[in-house]
Formats: C-alpha cells, structure tokens, sequence
C-alpha cells in the first residue's frame, strides 16, 4: 500500500483506524437488511416495524449533539473520541447477542411474566439498541479523521479511506447475508441461520472493532492555565481563555477544545442561552425542564458508565448543544439538509430495497408458513435484494478511489451532483423495469451516490470549519466557542439520523397507503430529486 502520508499517519493507520467503520457497517448492512423481514416473520406488522425502526434513530436525535459536545470536551487520559467508541463497542455487542435469543429468552422468563410479548420486547429493545449505537458509532471517527487531517487535501484523503472502509464493510455485511447458512453444520449446531448469522456478525464486529480501539492515536484534551496578561487581546481572547467580551466579565462556558470542563464551577449562577428577550436564566421555564430531561433520560445511562466524561456542571453541556444548533451558520443549515435529503434517499433505499425484492419482483409473502412457496419465494428475494446491494457496495468502494481526483478536478459541489442525479435517474428505472437481472444492474450504478453521501458533507464541513473566518460570518464572536469540529458532525450526524426517522415513518406509510413495495423506491427517487436541486444550493 502507497505509504502517503496525512499528517504525521500513514494510510496503513487510516485503514487500521477505519476498521471499526467497516466493522459497524458490516453489521448495519448485514444486519438491517436482514432485520425488516425478521420482524415481520417474528410477528411484528408493518407498521410496527416501522415505529421499531424509526426508534433507535428518534433517540439518537437527541442524544446525538450532547455527545458531540461531550467529545469534544472530555478529559479522560485515554482521549476526547476512544471512550465514546468503546461505549458504542458496548452497544452493539449487546445487540448482536440479545437479537437471535430474545425469543428464547422471553420463553425462559415466562415463568415469571407469562405471555409471549417479553420476547417481542427483548427483539424490540435489541434492535432498538443496535440501531442507536450504530447512528452514533461514526460520528468519533469522523471527528478523529477531522482532528488529525490539517489541509483540504488532507482531509480528502482521510475522507476517501474513510468511505473505503465503509464500502468495503457494506460488501462482507450483503456477500454474509446473501448466503444460505441453513445449509451449514454450524447452523444446525448454534439453531438456525438467525443464530448462525448473528454469531457471524459479533465475531467480525470484534475481529475490525477492537484493534482499531486499540492502536487509534487520539491526544487527550490539553489543559491551559496560563493567566491572561493585563494587556489582553481587544477581544478578550488569550491563551485559550476568555477574559472579556466586548468589556463585560466572561461567561462561564466552555471553549470547545481548550478549556476542560473541571475548570469550571460546579454550580454555575446562570446560563446563557441567548434567547430573545431574556438572556441569561436562573430557573428555567417548566418546558425548558421538560426538554431537558427528555434529552437527559437516555444519556445519563450512556455517560453514566463513565461518569468521568460528564461534570457535576451537566447542564453547560446541554446549554452549550442547545445554542450551538440555535447559532449554526447559514451554510451548515444548508449541508445538513442536503444530508438528510441525501440520506432519506440512499438509506431509506438501501434499508427496504430487499423487502421491496422479496414482495414486488419475486411475489413473495414473509407472513406465510415456513416452507411453504411464498415464504420460499420470498426468502430468494432477499438473498438477490442481497447480492444487488452488494454489487452497489462494490461500485462504491471503487469509486472512492477516484473520488478525491473528481474532487479536485470537478470540485466538492459538482461530484456530489454527479452521484444524486445517477441515484435519481437508476431508482426512476426500477419503477418501471421488470426483469430482475436489469434491476440488479440499474442497484449497482446507485453506489456512485452512497461513496459521495458517506464522505462529501463531512470534506465540506471540514473545509467550512478550517475557514471559519469565511464560511461562518453569521455567527457571532461569543458563539464561535460552541462549533468545534466535533459538536458540528454532530450536528451532521443528526440530519443523518433524523433521514432515517422521516425514512422510517414516512416510507412505511406510504406502503400501507398504497399496499405495494413499490412506493419504497418511488419516496427514494422522490428524495433524489429534491436533494438534487439543494445540492446546487451548497458553497463550496
């Protein structure tokens, strides 16, 4: 491998650090296209699947920006981003062991709550569980590709592993699934291909996820204590502390990667919001309380295992995350809704594209009795739906080796284009293409889009935040504090996630509106089209 080197790493470490990303997306793809019709054959219908699926989304939503800004001011000794991954190891783990056996394992507790809906619950719970921590397993990655990438051209590169990694991780989650593992001997000894698949998935997370944990370099977040000089900066602004602003005393909030949270009083007297009419709040309204323990349920569980990440002065994060999405600059407002137009096409494509195989093209039923010929039927649907998916794998991990040319030669803007319009028109065909082998050839050109939705708005959000004094004129000096590079892919991610909530909901009622599986892939064109026309609306 060419021994190029970004920053002071070479790209054999990029890849060593991006195996956790083809890790995790080996077993989202794996795993979530494999799910939807697992509900369903559980017992689940239609539109609880769709509520089940849009859940572990719904929470990252919230979740997601307070995690961002954890990152970035963590002060644990291992580093801002590496104790997030490992909690997100954590997650998934736990999902892929609980997801085969909850059935089972409702059946064991019977003795105690009678009823087959514990085991639903646990199947429920698993996949909610694994859905979460997949929707916040990158967004550490994506901040330690940012951190130590110091150029555009840097940060193109790092970027170009990075959606690599994930395309590479996407083939081996659809070449396991396509696979028929009834046929194994290992299948029949662990208790069906459920069991065999599963099994598969948590030793290769492990296998890409823990050396990746292990040898990622992340610096730990630097302390200055340095006192100010009497002769401070006219802005107030020196040695990475804020002394004054504009002559009144400073506010005490964090700088998003200088100042660690324990310098910070435990019990701080107000704080600031910046909202209209009244700035700084002492006793926060009954709907503001409302709001933040929604938001702070889910993620005291999740900080709660390193308490250490979170200071006794909690509310300055949520305060912090809160203004930071109320103060994010006019072009991050536009990247983010390109991202989760983008992202509502590709995902919610790549999510129902094998229940839409299985039903519309081999006329399948997933309700039906097993062994029967449209359970069969459709079980052959989702192994073709599977090698499709692969193939659009495989055309996005080459593509990404050109990726970074076309950026240069085309520009960011421009490749981007390229890869919607390619999705739009190749989804616009499905509709009216019949023939199974065409359909698998119009699922792989549609890889174009996936390599630039996974890397294009992060190399855009990397170069607004390394020209801030350009892109962000619209942020006040006082809030610039709040969008650090991580708070920001945060803030990214969540247009991410919210695509998958709108996907979820907004797809699955399209189908019980019109009773065919078709109108999965006329919402994902739908989606294209509109993202299409936002592209154009980016700076670049």
């Amino acid at each position: 491998m060419e021994r190029d080197t970004i920053g002071q790493f070479t790209y054999t470490y990029l890849v060593t650090v991006n195996l956790f990303t083809c890790g995790v997306e080996l077993c989202v793809s794996a795993a979530f296209s494999y799910l939807p019709p697992m509900l369903l054959e559980t017992g689940f219908s239609e539109t609880w699947m769709s509520i089940i699926m849009a859940t572990g989304p719904l929470l990252a939503l919230f979740v997601l920006p307070c995690v961002g800004t954890t990152s970035d001011q963590c002060t644990s000794r291992y580093g801002r981003r590496k104790p997030i991954i490992f909690l997100v190891i954590l997650c998934i783990v736990l999902a892929l062991i609980l997801l085969p056996n909850g059935i089972l394992l409702g059946e064991r507790l019977n003795t105690w709550i009678p009823g087959r809906h514990v085991g639903l619950a646990i199947v429920a719970f698993s996949v909610i569980l694994l859905d979460f921590g997949s929707q916040i397993a990158l967004m550490p990655i994506e901040s330690l590709l940012s951190d130590q990438s110091k150029t555009e051209d840097q940060l193109n590169k790092a970027y170009s592993v990075f959606n690599f990694m994930l395309s590479l991780g996407s083939c081996f989650g659809y070449f396991v699934l396509c696979m028929d593992w009834n046929k194994t001997y290992l299948s029949q000894v662990l208790g069906g291909q459920e069991h065999m698949l599963f099994a598969i998935l948590l030793i290769l997370f492990l296998v890409t996820a823990v050396p990746s944990l292990i040898i990622a370099k992340d610096k730990p977040l630097s302390i200055q204590t340095t006192d100010p000089p009497q002769d401070a900066h006219p802005h107030g602004k020196q040695n990475g502390i804020s002394t004054t602003l504009n002559g009144n005393p400073p506010n005490n909030s964090l700088l998003s990667e200088e100042i660690p949270p324990k310098l910070l009083p435990t019990t701080p007297s107000s704080i600031h919001l910046s909202m209209p009419v009244v700035r700084t709040i002492s006793r926060p309204s009954l709907p503001t309380q409302i709001m933040y323990q929604i938001i702070n349920i889910p993620i005291t569980f999740v900080c709660g295992l390193f308490y250490y990440l979170v200071p006794k002065s909690y509310k300055l994060y949520l305060a912090d995350t809160i203004q930071s999405v109320r103060t994010m600059p006019a072009v991050l407002r536009k990247l983010c809704l390109v991202n989760l137009l983008t992202c509502m096409a590709v995902i919610g494509f790549r999510m129902y594209f094998t229940d839409y195989v299985g039903e519309a093209m081999y006329h399948g039923n997933p309700e039906s009795p097993v062994n029967s010929l449209p359970r069969k039927l459709y079980e052959e649907g989702i192994r073709m739906a599977s090698v499709g998916l692969l193939f659009q794998s495989i055309t996005s991990a080459l593509f990404s080796f050109v990726l970074n040319h076309l950026i240069i030669s085309y520009g960011p803007i421009a490749t981007y284009f390229f890869g919607m319009v390619t999705f739009t028109l190749m989804t616009a065909l499905m509709l009216v293409v019949e023939d199974i082998s065409m359909t698998m050839l119009l699922v792989a050109f549609t890889g174009f889009a996936s390599a630039t939705t996974n890397s294009l708005p992060f190399t855009l959000l990397s170069a607004y935040h390394q020209k801030k004094e350009m892109y962000y004129t619209d942020v006040e000096l006082q809030d610039f504090r709040l969008h650090g590079i991580g708070s920001n892919i945060a803030l990214l991610d969540s247009a991410y996630v919210l695509s998958e909530v709108l996907s979820s909901f907004l797809f699955g009622m399209a189908v019980e509106f019109t009773g065919t599986t078709s109108s999965y892939i006329f919402c994902s064109c739908l989606c294209g089209v509109f993202s299409c026309y936002f592209i154009l609306q980016l700076k670049s």
